[in-house]
């Protein structure tokens, strides 16, 4: 899949969420969407094989693991992944899934390095900044990188929201406007830097004006769930600061004994009344019955998915019908600021963390 344009539809005023709308060689989509990730990849694949649906979306991602043994990247299936994007319709993206401490210790050398290794691997060509870099920096690897790409690719550079405060809002300001995807590796919004840059990051998204020609805002290696602020949906938390496309971080120290001993109840769910996360004694308390075990029997076996697969598969589902619900909020011109007070998870966490991060100029 192509892209050919990203055009601003609408900007709320007061939450500073905006509309986009992407078009590209077959079809266009509305901003706002949950990628296919590495585990949803892993469902998807099972589906595949007893014929049924896979998910409607036109991104696929691809966490990328370190090997620690051989000191390089797990490169192993990403042609199969990519495959499978294609067939679907997606676009295929990549990446280098670092860790705070790698992500410190990132060089230029270490960059050009990873952008050289997928090169030849996809048509959305990550590239991840060093967190101390400048926008005269980049602008100059910038240039050496759009030489190595074909007519048929795109490059995306990656920021860490923990980047430098003095270069992060430069750099993104200067991308937001140039290309066509611009990747940001998330955490748990609770450092300074990280709050500062959000703080930016949503700022700048809510001054483009309407018919404005963008990037789509690629959030990366968040938590699915962010149990740090009242389990509310990554997806909704990062929209709160201008995401448009989201990639949950990928697990890669599973413990796969403990995993044997969960059941049902030990694994949050999403629900969409309350717009979070929750567990099953929760919702019995809340609603009188258990919404985690009526989600478990909507898939049966006979569709390829054990219950941990169900739950983590109908749970993005949901999350993207909600997030499809605030595009129709903006389409309709309704108040989104009085429509999210009407839930609680949506309400708590735009009234409370969203305006405790500093405002961008």
């Amino acid at each position: 899949m192509k892209i050919h344009q990203t055009k601003v539809e609408a900007v709320d005023e007061k939450t500073g969420i905006v509309l986009k709308r992407t078009i590209t060689d077959k079809g266009e989509f509305l901003n706002r969407k949950i990628a296919v990730s590495n585990t949803i990849y892993t469902c998807e694949k099972n589906r595949v094989k007893l014929n049924k649906p896979v998910t409607n979306t036109p991104f696929q991602t691809q966490h990328l693991e370190w090997n620690k043994s051989n000191e390089e990247w797990e490169l192993t299936g990403l042609k199969k992944a990519k495959k499978h994007a294609e067939k679907n319709n997606r676009f295929f993206i990549p990446f280098n899934q670092r860790n705070q401490e790698q992500w410190a210790s990132l060089t230029w050398d270490e960059s050009l390095e990873d952008f050289r290794d997928l090169l030849m691997k996809t048509n959305i060509v990550p590239f991840n900044i060093p967190i101390t870099a400048s926008l005269e920096e980049w602008e100059s690897y910038k240039k050496k990188a759009l030489t190595y790409l074909s007519e048929e690719q795109n490059l995306m550079p990656v920021l860490s929201s923990k980047h430098d405060v003095r270069h992060f809002p430069l750099i993104f300001n200067n991308e937001l406007k140039q290309s066509h995807f611009l990747g940001i590796s998330c955490y748990e919004i609770t450092g300074s830097i990280e709050q500062i840059n959000l703080g930016f990051m949503k700022s700048l998204n809510a001054k483009l004006k309407v018919g404005e020609n963008c990037a789509l805002v690629v959030c990366l290696n968040f938590p699915r769930v962010m149990s740090r602020h009242l389990q509310v949906a990554g997806s909704f938390a990062f929209t709160c600061f201008g995401g448009d496309v989201f990639s949950q971080k990928a697990n890669f120290s599973m413990d796969y004994d403990q995993l044997e001993e969960l059941t049902p109840s030990d694994i949050y769910c999403y629900d969409n009344r309350e717009k979070k996360f929750t567990k099953s004694n929760a919702q019995k308390e809340r609603y009188g019955f258990d919404v985690t075990n009526n989600v478990i029997n909507s898939i049966p076996v006979s569709e390829g998915l054990d219950f941990h697969q169900s739950i983590k598969y109908l749970s993005q589902r949901l999350q993207q019908e909600d997030l499809d619900l605030i595009n129709n909020f903006l389409i309709q011109g309704q108040p989104l600021e009085q429509e999210i007070n009407n839930y609680t998870g949506w309400n708590v966490f735009l009234s409370t963390i969203s305006s405790q991060i500093p405002k961008g100029k």
